[in-house]
């Protein structure tokens, strides 16, 4: 039972036990015999001072027993020596313990006649541990302010038999005496006061305990001040107890030596504090130095404090725009962050594929982190559950799966075109649909009913969320962490709802595949796949459940929201450059012929087609910038990039680069049928470099080549006509963001062929 307690015993039971025995409290002024609400005790018996100590110990029993049993991971890390880390007690022993506690702290404290005072300390010991109170600071100090009151108060009345009432000297009115039972038990007239100072002191100091559980706390995911603000905490720490020394001084009269010797015991203490922030300083400036000496790539002066300012829309052109001054890479710094910004793809491919060991983190948004969608595989901080993710994609999608994902594929693209043919105003909202139903076939086996099927809608709401929580210039909080342990913040909310969606589709995917499992008309899918998968070493179905999610995105960002972007684009541009579609129609009819869907062996065949999409890719580029992190120092080529730097990899700035595409701002298809060797694909760009190449990138080449060419197959896209006959073309505008697309634009599109035309309406 004392293992429980030890590490409590110096905080909470030998200062509220001194300070209510203290006899040299009358040595303070007389009418405030104690800063703490000291009692005079000589009156009081012996007995009554044991039951006293007692009550405060298993009152504290209790705390320690419901606080240790929650938080086993931190007390192997902190305090291994504790019952439950060293075995001396199981979890559930812990557990029928603190529940036989409370009884009996209720019980003690009623039969005193201070139940109000039990059931406040057991009330906030629940709320405290088990609805997670001690998680964030200002919550952790509210509970704790409010458990020293409720001791000090608890073993103040116990020695007053518990049943106290106040009455004012006629002789003096700064006293209060307390009778109770024949004992006649005097304190000072501001004890109510002293207990809500003392209350005080811990809600603004209570901290101090966290410097020393900084480890373990990081385990438990705690957000206590010292982790949050290190150096800001250990400052404040000096000011509030020199703050608290001079005022409690002055209020108690203190006079000379012993006031100086007051005050300064609360500065030596406090300086204690900061005197580790001097050290740690000293050795971070060292470090900061010595590291300043290796050659640093260059960049623009950044401004003090908040560093480079950069527009807040479209700042990948900006990077790119930064290209001619600095070089292909340079280094920023934007409110505080070192950032590495690489626009060639030649850099891209040294640290992501060449360095792949180094570089395969990214960094976590916060948004992304509070909604929990961490779990799969686009920012899977675990190497193990990555590799895994990954290997099970790869496996759904091997040569085996290739000619009945094919056949899921031309199914779709078929009723995309039935979709349009009949209501074409609305292409955007098939598109979108029909990518969302192929990938839920591929993933969960699942045949979407049509446009209101509520799966299909969970998924296409959940796909947008990631894309917000992803994108880092959203939210202000992926710039201050700290505004993520503020209560009440609008974001907090709003990620709590994309958590709880993001939950449901992942479960009621894994339930509906099971469901079909055991009827036993499942379709071939990943999750299928991986459920029949035997792996013994990790949990391969709660892995799959969550990669099955993310087929909707890959190892980048959004695959579902990038290939809609790409034919949004594409139909785009074939309304801005009709002389490149007729060029496309020309190629079709002289390669398959007019009243022909192409097939998957006619690509080699149409080299125009297949030059469309690749200046699709590169001229309006889905995904402009990707996040990594270094997991230690790296050089390269003589320069040095620090540990967690954010390097920012420009796809945009690379696929737009004047060296290496003539002319980049113009949609020239052209340039992708000529022998130039110079050139970068940008397939070999778009879906990634090294340890997170996208592992559907053929997938996505297949549905994107067949998507392009059956189009065009079947329509001949246009702007529409204002009255009086003339074209209005779009203005091609964009959305920003870490995934960018075309705003909503109208055009029209007329049949080529009737019996394509036929054949895709029978399918209503």
């Amino acid at each position: 039972m004392y293992l429980f307690t030890k590490s409590d015993v110096k905080t909470i039971l030998v200062p509220v036990v001194n300070l209510i025995f203290s006899r040299d409290a009358r040595s303070f002024d007389q009418n405030f015999q104690s800063v703490f609400g000291v009692v005079a005790t000589t009156e009081v018996s012996l007995h009554r001072k044991i039951y006293m100590v007692f009550w405060v110990w298993i009152h504290l029993l209790q705390f320690c027993v419901s606080n240790q049993a929650s938080s086993i991971d931190e007390d192997a890390t902190n305090k291994p020596w504790r019952p439950l880390p060293a075995s001396r007690i199981t979890p559930e022993g812990a557990h029928r313990l603190r529940w036989i506690l409370l009884p009996l702290c209720v019980g003690l404290s009623i039969s005193q006649g201070i139940s109000r005072v039990g059931i406040i300390l057991s009330l906030g010991i629940w709320i405290n541990n088990d609805l997670g109170f001690d998680r964030h600071w200002f919550t952790r100090n509210l509970c704790s302010a409010l458990g020293y009151w409720a001791f000090n108060h608890g073993a103040t009345s116990i020695l007053c038999a518990g049943k106290t009432h106040f009455t004012h000297d006629e002789h003096s009115v700064n006293d209060i005496k307390l009778h109770q039972l024949g004992h006649h038990c005097q304190i000072g007239r501001h004890v109510l006061v002293a207990e809500m100072f003392s209350s005080l002191i811990v809600l603004t100091t209570i901290q101090a305990q966290d410097f020393q559980d900084i480890e373990g706390d990081r385990v438990m995911e705690r957000h206590t001040l010292p982790i949050l603000l290190p150096t800001i905490s250990r400052n404040a720490m000096l000011l509030l107890l020199i703050a608290w020394s001079i005022g409690l001084g002055q209020m108690a009269q203190l006079q000379g030596l012993r006031y100086a010797l007051f005050t300064f015991s609360g500065i030596a203490v406090g300086y204690r504090f900061v005197a580790i922030i001097a050290v740690l300083s000293f050795a971070k400036l060292f470090y900061r130095l010595n590291r300043a000496k290796r050659r640093q790539y260059p960049g623009p002066t950044p401004w003090p404090v908040i560093g480079n300012i950069f527009p807040t829309t479209r700042i990948w052109e900006a990077f790119a725009n930064l290209r001619p001054t600095y070089g292909d890479t340079f280094s920023l710094t934007i409110a505080g962050t070192p950032i590495i910004v690489l626009n060639s793809a030649e850099m891209g491919r040294e640290l992501l594929e060449n360095r792949s060991a180094k570089y395969w983190k990214r960094p976590l948004p916060k948004m992304i982190e509070l909604a929990g969608m961490e779990r799969g595989v686009v920012f899977q901080p675990d190497a193990t559950r990555l590799r895994k993710s990954r290997a099970l994609i790869h496996n759904a999608i091997n040569p085996r799966s290739i000619p009945h994902i094919r056949n899921v594929l031309d199914q779709h693209i078929h009723m995309f075109l039935h979709h349009v043919l009949a209501s074409p105003e609305e292409f955007m909202d098939h598109l979108h649909n029909t990518i969302t139903a192929i990938m839920l076939l591929l993933s969960h086996g699942y045949t979407v009913s049509g446009p209101n099927d509520l799966f299909l809608k969970m998924a296409k709401e959940t796909v947008q969320n990631f894309a917000r929580a992803s994108d880092i210039s959203q939210f202000a909080v992926e710039w201050i962490p700290f505004l993520s342990w503020v209560p009440f913040m609008p974001f907090k909310s709003l990620a709590k709802s994309w958590l709880n969606q993001y939950t449901m589709l992942v479960d009621d995917g894994l339930k509906m595949v099971n469901a079909a499992m055991d009827r036993g008309n499942a379709s071939y899918s990943l999750l299928a796949e991986a459920i029949q998968t035997k792996d013994k070493d990790v949990d391969i179905v709660d892995i799959a459940k969550f990669a099955a999610a993310e087929v909707f995105t890959d190892d980048y960002s959004n695959a579902e929201e990038q290939t809609i972007s790409t034919m949004n684009s594409f139909i785009l541009a074939m309304v801005l450059h009709p002389d490149v579609q007729h060029r496309a129609h020309a190629e079709l009819d002289a390669t398959i012929g007019c009243g022909n869907f192409p097939t998957y062996e006619d690509q080699q065949n149409l080299p125009f087609i297949n030059a469309i999409l690749k200046e699709t890719l590169r001229r309006y580029t889905p995904i402009p910038l990707v996040h990594r992190k270094p997991s230690t120092d790296d050089t390269v080529h003589d320069f040095f990039i620090a540990k967690d730097t954010m390097v920012l990899v420009n796809f945009w700035g690379m696929l737009n680069d004047p060296s290496t595409y003539p002319d980049p701002a113009s949609f020239r298809p052209e340039r992708w049928t000529c022998d130039d060797t110079t050139s970068i694909d940008p397939l070999k760009v778009v879906f990634g470099f090294g340890r997170r190449l996208c592992p559907g990138r053929l997938l996505a080449e297949d549905l994107l080549f067949m998507m392009i060419s059956s189009t065009l197959a079947l329509f001949e896209i246009s702007p529409p006509t204002n009255e009086a006959g003339q074209h209005v073309y779009p203005t091609g505008e964009y959305s920003d963001g870490g995934m960018i697309a075309p705003l909503p634009f109208k055009c029209t599109f007329k049949v080529r062929s009737k019996e394509l035309a036929a054949t895709v309406s029978a399918l209503g």
